[in-house]
């Protein structure tokens, strides 16, 4: 009886850990990346992770201004991807994220697209979700 519950244990971690390494870490990954280079002040590396869409409509010199107006305040340092507020819906995703300029009880999600099998931070599908 203990050896079944210890197999059921098993096969519950590996199920658990091959599900967040082949479809939770993708999105936190590329939101760790662009956030980083935001971060860093590196908005011409944070431009081009963008999807096509966002890539089409901006520059990476209003990419500063942009992220200060999306997220209704100056830009946002100091950042933390919360690994357990990712959501996923095929195609689209968001990932939570806290940063030091930020009230305890506050949070931003960072919209993501997957193109060409890759996740790629995307506002211009949050803006069509807006209106």
């Amino acid at each position: 009886m203990l050896g079944a519950l210890l197999a059921v244990i098993l096969a519950l971690g590996i199920t658990g850990t091959t599900l967040f390494v082949t479809k939770i870490k993708p999105p936190i990954d590329s939101a760790n990346e662009f956030l980083a280079a935001v971060d860093d002040g590196r908005f011409e590396s944070a431009f081009a992770q963008l999807c096509s869409a966002d890539r089409r409509d901006t520059s990476p010199a209003d990419l500063e201004a942009f992220l200060a107006v999306f997220y209704g305040r100056e830009l946002v340092s100091g950042y933390q991807v919360n690994p357990f507020d990712v959501d996923i819906d095929g195609d689209s995703a968001t990932v939570g994220f806290d940063a030091d300029s930020l009230d305890d009880d506050e949070k931003f999600e960072l919209p993501l697209r997957k193109e060409s099998g890759e996740w790629r931070p995307c506002f211009a599908d949050a803006l069509d979700d807006l209106g």
